[in-house]
């Protein structure tokens, strides 16, 4: 009785390590709103710089045009909406916003999915320079202790730092 308990034990477990596997292979597509469809990398693809942080962008020097009230509470409102766009693998999961940072024109929101995605946390990036909704320019994810950058939206006005 127990060895055939631990043979469906086995067999449980080998099920889920393979659906575990296969969606971490998933790709990050871009929003819906933009017409073209680049090929972003997967987590394979990132490779690890070892040097020192890059410069920071020169939109964190710029005047943020959108209050951080109102980045904010657009975040809180659209942030499943936003990775369901983002994350078309993991649709259904909730995610929670751990916090906000602002930085002239750009505003990063850190969140954290319900479940597993490839990654336990990201930082979703938002140009605030014009009015109107804040714009979803690039995401970075959580991995050996900093975020990396997983992807950038297509005609993202200059290039993001490759590790915050």
């Amino acid at each position: 009785m127990n060895a055939e308990l631990y043979q469906i034990l086995g067999l449980v477990v080998a099920v889920i390590v393979g659906v575990l596997i296969l969606r971490r292979s998933s790709t990050i597509r871009p929003p819906k709103s933009d017409l073209s469809e680049p090929n972003f990398p997967t987590s394979r693809d990132i490779n690890l710089p070892s040097g020192p942080p890059e410069p920071p962008s020169a939109l964190t020097t710029q005047r943020a045009r959108i209050p951080r009230s109102q980045v904010e509470r657009y975040v809180r409102e659209h942030v499943v909406e936003i990775a369901e766009e983002n994350f078309p693998d993991d649709i259904g999961l909730e995610w929670e916003i751990r916090g906000f940072t602002h930085k002239g024109a750009l505003s990063f929101a850190e969140v954290e999915p319900s479940g597993f995605t490839g990654y336990e946390r990201y930082q979703f990036v938002f140009l605030t320079a014009e009015e109107g909704d804040p714009i979803l320019i690039g995401e970075y994810a959580f991995e050996a202790g900093a975020y990396y950058l997983l992807a950038t939206a297509p005609g993202c006005p200059e290039d993001l730092p490759n590790r915050l």
